[in-house]
């Protein structure tokens, strides 16, 4: 478990430094996707990604209940619920993005939004306290400060 966790730290910092090292395209990106123009296409693409991702996400909650890790009232429902939390923390996130006028509270009400996101996932799951993490919110400072 130890080589695993070693290995995903690894892996993590180096997408860290991809991001970061790729903030300009990314942004570009995000902005295209994030247009008004293409509100009813980012729609339709979470509408499929529902289909896709939301048995995998139950099969996921399913085996967390039978491990014990994860304790909810409504295992086939919870998947979707997921995926809705992170849509809605994803369009949040993105306002802040490309506010036209970013605040000096910006990243404390950044850190508040994902804390309560995160706070809504993991009752929603059932899962301990602090047991997801959903974002490295050093990235994001980083985004948001440069």
């Amino acid at each position: 478990m130890e080589n695993v966790q070693c290995l995903f730290l690894q892996a993590d910092g180096a997408l860290r430094r991809w991001k970061t090292a790729q903030k300009d395209f990314l942004l570009a990106l995000l902005s295209v996707w994030y247009a008004d123009d293409n509100a009813l296409f980012r729609q339709k693409a979470f509408t499929a990604s529902l289909e896709i991702a939301t048995p995998i996400l139950t099969e996921i909650i399913h085996q967390g209940i039978q491990e014990g890790v994860l304790k909810t009232s409504y295992p086939d429902q919870a998947g979707e619920v997921v995926l809705y939390i992170l849509q809605g923390l994803n369009e949040t996130l993105a306002r802040w993005l490309f506010s036209d006028e970013p605040r000096s509270d910006d990243l404390v009400g950044i850190q508040s939004t994902v804390d309560a996101y995160t706070d809504a996932l993991e009752r929603v799951l059932g899962a301990p306290p602090d047991s997801v993490h959903l974002f490295d919110l050093q990235i994001l400072k980083e985004w948001i400060v440069s």
